[in-house]
């Protein structure tokens, strides 16, 4: 294995997280609700959000419609696509059977699935887990989605990939694959002999009492669930229909909030798995990273302000989910939406009542600061390799250039410290002794923190240039 245990045992302080219907803080829950309200107006697509801290329910509610035809509105118990949040469950589930000893993560795959090609390179179970496989995601693959409404059997799902080449040696990068899932949902398959939704629903939603979530098929009616919607350029339109064999086991959940809640719970408990294996699913695959980004199983990690911070989202056609842990906090945010065609707001409405329940909110209190002092800190910052950023002085205001994007006005919250209210970044000067900036620490709210050293100086430019 190539996890660092103990290392991520000191990482994370895990609390029990349990639903409960009492309401606390009076304030902080107007201030959340608030947010939400302004984001998801009463007559267009919405989200159903609950927010809880340490076993009480912060906030646990619906805003907008479920379904614009009817004007039907979103309550708690509103049943939405997950996506990709569903690798959570397909992480769990192999754990699940590598407890049982029916598997172990450092198989090869070909143990379970004797006829995958692997081109002769060696393809384990963790590489699948970890996105670091090297086999090519389907989505990426030209003409795929000009068919996704016809219905797939796994091996049909299996065949549009396991021919093409390896993106690169299994273990040697890291590229997200919803490739790599469809082959843990074969295994699983393989292992249980029944179909990974029958093994999903019985092993994990029944013993957990999720009543409202399935995974989905066409046929069954399945109460209060929402529509899914995007944004055409009239207005709101019905998404597109796919059919839900395509993201199976990466994608195809339904779930609710309330469900969701009782999930996170079970992750503080031994219920599904012992801590020893839970551990497992927050722990970075150590030899690649993509960028700030480490990933688990099924899970993104990182931190705020020095907390441990799990997330993940998931998008399919009309949907888009959300939810982030705060384990240290007993913190949990779920936010699920009827509408994928703003991923941004979903995400960030999400950060900033994980932050704000956590008592660290992402945004700080704006200081002015000279223009000598600015005029130290312009130019240009390397992260890595590759990364750069162009920090430019223009006006008395210093903004952040990345490539192609627009610049970024950096907001100061003291002389050496900084946050953008856009994209929930955030970060903190170095200086030599002679006040000079020498680099900076950057952080993204549950990403890895970035170091970028000072590559060459510039006083004044330009924020479009």
């Amino acid at each position: 294995m190539k996890h660092s245990w103990q290392k991520t045992l000191l990482f994370l302080t895990l609390q029990v997280v349990l639903v409960a219907p009492l309401l606390a803080e009076p304030a902080l829950q107007q201030q959340l609700d608030a947010m939400f309200t302004e984001a998801f107006p009463d007559d267009a697509p919405g989200a159903a959000v609950v927010v809880l801290r340490d076993g009480q329910t912060l906030l646990r509610a619906g805003y907008g419609l479920a379904d614009l035809e009817y004007g039907a509105p979103i309550d708690p118990d509103t049943v939405f696509r997950i996506g990709s949040v569903t690798k959570q469950f397909t992480a769990v589930a192999i754990l699940m059977l590598a407890e049982e000893g029916k598997l172990s993560v450092d198989d090869e795959i070909t143990r379970h699935l004797p006829d995958y090609p692997t081109h002769g390179q060696k393809i384990t179970i963790e590489h699948l887990l970890t996105h670091t496989s090297g086999v090519p995601d389907y989505m990426r693959i030209p003409g795929f989605m000009d068919d996704v409404r016809d219905d797939r059997t796994v091996a049909e799902m299996i065949a549009l990939f396991k021919d093409q080449d390896l993106d690169f040696e299994p273990g040697s990068r890291w590229s997200y694959s919803n490739s790599g899932y469809t082959l843990l949902g074969a295994i699983i398959e393989s292992v249980t002999e029944q179909s990974y939704g029958d093994f999903v629903e019985q092993r994990i939603f029944e013993p957990l009492g999720m009543t409202r979530s399935s995974y989905e098929t066409h046929e069954t009616i399945v109460p209060r669930r929402a529509r899914g919607y995007d944004n055409g350029e009239d207005g709101f339109v019905n998404a597109r229909y796919v059919s839900m064999t395509i993201p199976y086991a990466a994608g195809s959940l339904l779930s609710t909030v309330d469900d969701m809640a009782r999930w996170d719970a079970a992750l503080s408990t031994d219920k599904l798995l012992p801590r020893a294996a839970r551990v497992r699913l927050w722990t970075p695959y150590e030899p690649v990273t993509a960028g700030p980004l480490l990933y688990g199983y099924g899970w993104i990690v990182g931190e705020h302000e020095g907390s441990p911070v799990m997330h993940h989202n998931g998008s399919v056609d009309g949907f888009f989910a959300y939810a982030v842990r705060m384990p240290r906090e007993g913190i949990y945010v779920a936010v699920l939406a009827n509408n994928s065609s703003e991923p941004g707001k979903v995400m960030n409405l999400t950060k900033r009542a994980a932050a704000l329940a956590s008592g660290k909110p992402l945004e700080r209190q704006k200081v002015e600061v000279s223009n000598d002092v600015l005029a130290r800190y312009a130019g240009v910052y390397r992260i890595g390799e590759r990364d750069t950023r162009s920090l430019i002085l223009k006006d008395g205001r210093l903004y952040s250039k990345r490539g192609p994007r627009p610049p970024m006005e950096l907001v100061f919250s003291s002389e050496t410290e900084f946050f953008n209210p856009q994209t929930l970044v955030y970060g903190r000067f170095e200086l030599d002794s002679a006040g000079q900036a020498t680099g900076m620490t950057i952080q993204s709210f549950g990403m890895s923190v970035s170091q970028a050293s000072r590559a060459e100086s510039s006083s004044s430019s330009e924020p479009g240039s």
